[in-house]
């Protein structure tokens, strides 16, 4: 996804995920896992920020549902999704990329629906 921009929007899009990143390391607040939903050129991504000792099965778990939350809030119309995330320290890196094949069904949506809510994530409306 990334190779798609230019050398300028690159840049802007290193400065956005940085600017992101400074935020949550300097929180007053001790954050201990974050993301957040971005569009950048119409590239769909998601980025992460953790800390150093976050647990590794559970980055792996929230990555993979922080790429399908973002497709679900665009209405699983997303042909791809991109995520970016680095610790607090820089030491650590995750990235992760999905094509989505197919529709979710309506049982799945709502099963869905119920860990994002369950993890107090944004939930489309019914509007």
């Amino acid at each position: 996804m990334f190779y798609k921009l230019n050398r300028l929007e690159r840049s802007a899009f290193a400065q956005k995920y940085l600017t992101y990143h400074k935020e949550l390391s300097e929180s007053p607040e001790k954050v201990q896992f974050s993301r957040t939903h971005t569009i950048f050129k119409g590239m769909n991504m998601v980025f992460v920020y953790f800390v150093d000792n976050y647990p590794a099965e559970e980055l792996k778990y929230f990555v993979e549902l922080s790429l399908i939350h973002h497709s679900y809030l665009h209405g699983f119309q997303c042909n791809e999704i991109g995520l970016l995330g680095v610790s607090k320290s820089f030491d650590s890196y995750i990235f992760g990329y999905w094509e989505p094949k197919e529709k979710k069904h309506v049982i799945e949506v709502e099963e869905l629906e119920k860990t994002f809510s369950e993890l107090g994530w944004k939930l489309k409306s019914t509007d």
